[in-house]
């Protein structure tokens, strides 16, 4: 039975030129897999850019692809939260920030006590400035990427979603810098390895609750 009512049809007269087909989200993991390119092509760039440290164990290799694999998981829990119906439970959440931050602490220690190598007095500004801003410079690509791939969902908490993914990219930043930056001193790691992984997290928050995610909602 056909139902003729006017205000329906003015209603759908308005609808339908907004209508635009959509194409369906891949799933959160395999979407977070846009990490290992990125890794790559850093890695890649660094490598042209200065001398890696091939000679040392495989201990930093280890270590450096843990963080890669936990800056994909954080990444992951991100675009999960983004998917209507997927999200992710508040202990997730919270175990994943607290993730971002434990793991590099880890790592830390780990090195430190394996192959300690203290920062020399005159290089400490020096090496803690390029540090910081290769990992800044290697961050802020990812966390847009991350940021783009989050804002096609739905991300209801917007700031759990962008601080993911800026720790995502802190994280991962922290990985493959880690094959370049051999100095274990207390002062530099927090300063010029865990500054920039906090700077990407708020960024990450930032830009997630104010300017990209603000006209979704």
């Amino acid at each position: 039975m056909t139902v003729n009512d006017p205000l329906l049809d003015k209603l759908r007269a308005r609808i339908t030129p907004d209508l635009r087909p959509v194409r369906p989200l891949r799933p959160a993991w395999l979407r977070a897999l846009t990490l290992l390119p990125w890794s790559l092509l850093g890695l890649a760039v660094l490598t042209a850019m200065f001398s890696p440290r091939w000679g040392v164990s495989a201990l930093t290799w280890v270590v450096s692809g843990v963080q890669i694999f936990v800056a994909y998981v954080l990444l992951w829990t991100a675009l999960r939260e983004a998917e209507p119906g997927g999200r992710p439970s508040g202990l997730a959440l919270g175990l994943a920030a607290g993730a971002a931050f434990a793991v590099p602490l880890a790592v830390y220690l780990l090195i430190l006590h394996a192959q300690p190598r203290p920062m020399p007095a005159a290089r400490e500004w020096r090496v803690g400035l390029e540090c910081l801003s290769v990992e800044i410079a290697l961050g802020l690509p990812a966390a847009a990427l991350g940021l783009w791939l989050a804002q096609r969902g739905l991300p209801l908490r917007r700031a759990a979603a962008g601080a993911l993914v800026g720790l995502a990219a802190g994280v991962g930043a922290v990985g493959i810098w880690t094959l370049f930056c051999p100095f274990t001193s207390a002062f530099h790691v927090l300063t010029a390895h865990g500054g920039p992984l906090l700077l990407l997290g708020l960024a990450g928050l930032f830009l997630a609750v104010f300017v990209l995610f603000r006209r979704r909602l």
